[in-house]
């Protein structure tokens, strides 16, 4: 493995491991019987009431891992840190499609956040990903001066009226200002659901009103080829949600503990 890298001693990671999921080792619960008493080799655990054997990795989605400690734990970081993956083939020195996999299964477990609420100034747009007769669509808003963003995937080349009211009725709070490029399923949307909107005119020049919203989407663009090179229609709402939950709750990403904190859960028989 490339020294590069800070990689901490496996005893060490799998110490942290182990305090994510079970806090305090002499609390560690038996996940069948929910009793204490557990006995610990290395990271195998054994209940002394109802004699079942389990892993640190076997309970999780880390089940069937056959990576070294050292080597999840540097994906973990290379996917934390945005590292594109040939970059991060080359630094680990595994796979393509073994960190192709591993990105997938970590993008797979982020945790569902509570449904956006936006306020105040927000502006709204759609964008087509797969070209317009075979691609789908994604209408995003987003709160101006902030990073709140809410967005979803239309199973479609195209936008209506009815996809945006249902949207803004769970999304932005009645009474916000609601800027948009003027399209026409736009028009009259205060009548649908109360909200001030004014429209920029893009093929004016008028770009001030709907700015954070459009750099989203170069963002998001710049995102998924840097990191991945490319999407297919069907990873597209997984990749969306991991680049929302990247902006809106960075803390998530931070480092490998911090991710692992809100990712990993040990599934209990009890």
């Amino acid at each position: 493995m490339n020294t590069i890298l800070s990689i901490p001693h496996e005893s060490m990671i799998k110490s942290k491991v182990c305090k994510i999921q079970f806090g305090a080792a002499s609390l560690v619960k038996c996940p069948y019987c929910s009793r204490t008493g557990c006995v610990r080799r290395n990271e195998k655990f054994q209940c002394k009431r109802c004699g079942k054997a389990w892993s640190l990795t076997s309970l999780t989605w880390m089940k069937g891992m056959k990576l070294s400690w050292r080597t999840f734990w540097g994906l973990v970081w290379a996917y934390t840190n945005k590292v594109p993956i040939d970059q991060t083939t080359r630094l680990l020195n595994i796979s393509r499609p073994s960190v192709y996999r591993w990105f997938a299964i970590f993008r797979k477990h982020i945790p569902e956040q509570d449904s956006v609420s936006l306020e105040g100034t927000i502006q709204i747009d759609e964008a087509y990903f797969g070209g317009r007769k075979k691609g789908v669509a994604i209408v995003a808003a987003k709160q101006r001066g902030s990073s709140k963003v809410a967005a979803f995937v239309v199973p479609a080349s195209s936008v209506q009226r009815q996809d945006i009211t249902p949207f803004l009725r769970q999304h932005v709070a009645p009474g916000s200002k609601l800027w948009s490029d003027g399209a026409a399923i736009y028009k009259g949307i205060g009548r649908h659901w109360p909200v001030e909107h004014g429209y920029d005119v893009h093929r004016k020049g008028e770009f001030s009103k709907t700015s954070e919203i459009e750099g989203f989407w170069g963002c998001l663009r710049t995102f998924i080829r840097r990191m991945y090179h490319h999407v297919t229609v069907e990873k597209l709402p997984e990749m969306l949600k991991e680049y929302q939950c990247s902006l809106m709750y960075p803390e998530m990403f931070n480092s490998p503990s911090s991710f692992l904190h809100k990712t990993l859960t040990t599934v209990s028989f009890a």
